[in-house]
């Protein structure tokens, strides 16, 4: 290949990293943006609710070893969430799963800031953890359906990078809203913004899902290389 060519090839590929490396690959997508977008929202529900938890448990008199419980629960649902997740057919619309693991999180949250007594608690946290287990293994599903080999890895980080500033965000404002509206009152919020999550995804991400074509990648075809300018060989004949 001369040395030409080997330019071109060069700038394409420095041109697929900076798209990358900006985030176009997230914001054209018309799957992955609205999923990004209701995963980061419904984390910043999950953070409002962490720093309540403390205080649901001391409300109730179960102290530490409640806490604990509501914690491990929380755990345990996500393991029956993932496994459940891990059961769906390859080819099931992944955005309607969102849909239902966004409305479990929600509906835990809600059972919690309402309940009269500590074992609703507990089964709320249960549900909500098996909603966010079901939502994480679907989304990584999704994202291997979707993204092209070269930027998976990239796709995967700027989903974690969403999720992790999510939590961060609901934790900042956790302590106001506890303080202002008590535990139930941030569970309750917890809850709105995971109804907002889900509102996001029945919005844009389910008619998205509806006009993608199955297997659709996130970046077109790489263009094919312009042609060598080497001359042709010519063969000499035998007489």
């Amino acid at each position: 290949m001369r040395r030409g060519s080997r330019t071109a090839s060069s700038a394409v590929c420095r041109q697929k990293r900076r798209k990358v490396k900006h985030g176009t690959f997230l914001r054209r997508h018309a799957i992955l943006r609205p999923v990004t977008i209701a995963y980061g929202v419904t984390f910043t529900g999950i953070g409002v609710s962490i720093p309540a938890e403390i205080v649901v448990a001391e409300s109730f008199g179960a102290g530490s070893s409640g806490y604990a419980a509501m914690f491990t629960l929380w755990a345990v649902g996500g393991l029956v969430g993932a496994s459940a997740g891990n059961r769906f057919k390859s080819g099931m619309r992944k955005v309607r799963v969102l849909v239902v693991s966004s409305v479990a999180i929600g509906a835990g949250f809600a059972a919690v800031s309402a309940a009269p007594h500590f074992a609703i608690i507990l089964l709320g946290m249960a549900f909500g953890g098996i909603g966010e287990g079901l939502w994480e293994v679907t989304q990584i599903s999704l994202i291997q359906r979707v993204a092209s080999d070269g930027i998976r890895g990239r796709v995967f980080a700027a989903s974690t990078a969403a999720m992790q500033g999510s939590i961060a965000i609901g934790l900042l404002v956790s302590g106001a809203i506890t303080a202002i509206a008590g535990a139930s009152g941030a569970f309750a919020v917890a809850g709105a913004v995971a109804a907002a999550a889900t509102l996001i995804l029945i919005v844009q991400g389910l008619p998205a899902e509806h006009r993608s074509r199955p297997g659709r990648r996130i970046v077109p075809a790489e263009p094919a290389r312009p042609p060598s300018r080497k001359p042709p060989v010519e063969v000499a004949r035998t007489v």
